[in-house]
């Protein structure tokens, strides 16, 4: 009986998930204590919520993002499908949000970028490849629909982008699909290249 073989690179053994599940499970219990008080405080309403997780949110898309870039890193250290740079795998093997070229992947790297940069100075004060990358993610949200606030001061209790992306990628704001979705991504990658190799 002949077996096949199937050798790993040792990058794709070295998964880093572990780490991100246990942030996960704390982002999880963190916004149920705040789902709970809008049950039991009639004062507490959505907005409330919006303003207290916000930063919750952020930081879950951070270590998201974190953990995705981690993995191109990888990918380009194993030479996978001679890529150049990890912006290149944001868009190979992940599903594409309905009526737009835009993946799941690269929809998370933007909202923890614009998470991330939102309270920068405007434009007018960044340099040229900021404003370039900021007007490529302003271009990618319109595409599926996001609007991009457009603010003069600071009204952070208005902007909606990251809770109106998260409902982009999970029906129900369920946060644990978006882990899942960098989970698969990683595994689909290196799947895809064991099959062309």
């Amino acid at each position: 009986m002949n077996e096949v073989k199937t050798s790993h690179h040792w990058l794709e053994i070295y998964d880093r998930s572990g780490g991100l599940e246990k942030l996960f499970i704390g982002f999880n219990n963190a916004l149920s204590y705040y789902k709970k008080r809008m049950d039991e405080e009639s004062w507490y309403d959505v907005g409330f919520y919006w303003d207290d997780t916000d930063l919750i949110y952020g930081v879950m898309f951070v270590s998201l993002q974190n953990y995705i870039n981690q993995c191109c890193y990888d990918f380009l250290d194993a030479n996978l499908f001679g890529c150049k740079g990890k912006y290149e795998y944001y868009s190979k093997n992940s599903a594409v949000i309905e009526g737009s070229n835009v993946t799941q992947i690269q929809l998370i790297i933007d909202l923890t970028n614009y998470f991330e940069h939102r309270d920068d100075p405007p434009q007018k004060d960044r340099n040229q490849n900021k404003k370039n990358d900021e007007d490529k993610r302003r271009e990618r949200f319109w595409q599926i629909g996001l609007n991009y606030p457009m603010k003069e001061t600071y009204e952070r209790f208005e902007d909606r982008l990251l809770i109106d992306g998260l409902e982009k990628l999970s029906e129900n704001m369920e946060i644990s699909v978006l882990l899942q979705i960098a989970k698969d991504w990683r595994k689909d990658l290196w799947s895809e290249w064991h099959k062309s190799n």
